[in-house]
């Protein structure tokens, strides 16, 4: 039989880290105004910026290795003054872009000894 001591700091343990969770969960998941991009394998890198331009958005940064790896160019669009939705709506309408998501935050849960 377990003391009551390690049955109540067990209980403690697992509500911390629910709550942590919750708050976790409230945050933006993402980077508001911001949208990881892939372009066609057709879309040169000049075509991709002036179409951006056009659109008054801004290819921010290219992946030049994830680009040469695949073939196509991604990059990410940045434009502050828009959320993040409705640049993926403007950018999924484009014939020319293939995909459009919100730049995800990511956090390091776990690091091995």
């Amino acid at each position: 039989m377990r003391p009551p001591r390690t049955a109540l700091f067990r209980c403690l343990a697992l509500l911390a880290a629910a709550l942590h969770a919750t708050a976790a969960a409230k945050e933006d998941p993402y980077v508001e105004g911001e949208v990881l991009v892939t372009f066609r394998a057709d879309v040169p890198e000049a075509s991709a910026r002036t179409k951006m331009a056009g659109r008054k958005m801004r290819l921010a940064e290219t992946y030049d290795r994830v680009g040469a790896a695949r073939g196509k160019l991604h990059g990410m669009v940045r434009d502050k003054s828009r959320t993040t939705a409705a640049l993926i709506a403007e950018l999924k309408a484009d014939p020319g872009v293939e995909t459009a998501e919100p730049n995800y935050l990511r956090k390091v849960s776990f690091i091995r000894p």
